[in-house]
């Protein structure tokens, strides 16, 4: 789940976008993309998504409504489609945004001070990465950076698949991509092997869009 933040645009995954609940919800919602002060209405039509509600988790972000999006493996792209023009046809171009974002910077998304930069947390290649992308190489005698790398952009191409899920690595590149905040909210899952922290988090691009 996800929220683009700073009470921007809100959109969640999978197949969820989350609302400002101060806004009216019903059929047709009218959904606040707030850049500093400046308020531009959307009109969305969709439907609360009951099932969400339930998990999202008790330190989440407050005053939010589920909305449901089209889950297909393109959810978040779709969720942040839909708040940002009012439907879902932008899905395609935002995932090529942001296969570009990574293509163009990989090492930057490689580098745990630039990550902490945007997530304000230590260590999220060691902790994050590898239950992320496939970093099992094959070639034997590869050293982890190496693997990591590997592993990294085989999941970089795997992007610019139509349905392929995503996860923190292009939720970073997409808030980078639109200059906006956004809120990993991440549910409270009783025996998960990862670490919540690196999946709750709020991620604040590099440059924000004034």
């Amino acid at each position: 789940m996800l929220q683009l933040s700073e009470e921007y645009i809100s959109a969640t995954k999978p197949s969820t976008s989350y609302f400002d609940s101060n806004l009216e919800v019903r059929n047709k919602t009218n959904c606040a993309i707030r850049n500093n002060s400046l308020i531009t209405f959307l009109t969305y039509t969709g439907f609360k998504d009951a099932i969400a509600e339930k998990v999202f988790p008790s330190d989440g972000p407050t005053g939010l409504v589920p909305m449901q999006t089209y889950g297909e493996g393109n959810c978040l792209f779709r969720a942040v489609s839909r708040i940002l023009c009012g439907d879902e046809t932008m899905h395609v171009e935002l995932r090529m945004r942001t296969f570009l974002e990574l293509c163009l910077n990989k090492n930057k998304y490689l580098n745990n001070l630039f990550l902490k930069e945007l997530t304000g947390l230590d260590n999220y290649v060691d902790s994050l990465l590898d239950s992320s992308f496939d970093t099992s190489s094959l070639t034997r005698g590869k050293s982890k950076a190496e693997r990591q790398m590997e592993g990294f952009e085989k999941g970089i191409v795997d992007t610019i698949i139509p349905g392929t899920y995503s996860g923190m690595w292009h939720i970073f590149a997409l808030s980078n991509v639109l200059g906006i905040p956004v809120q990993s909210v991440y549910p409270e899952v009783k025996g998960s092997l990862v670490n919540r922290q690196y999946l709750n988090v709020l991620v604040t691009p590099s440059q924000l869009r004034h």
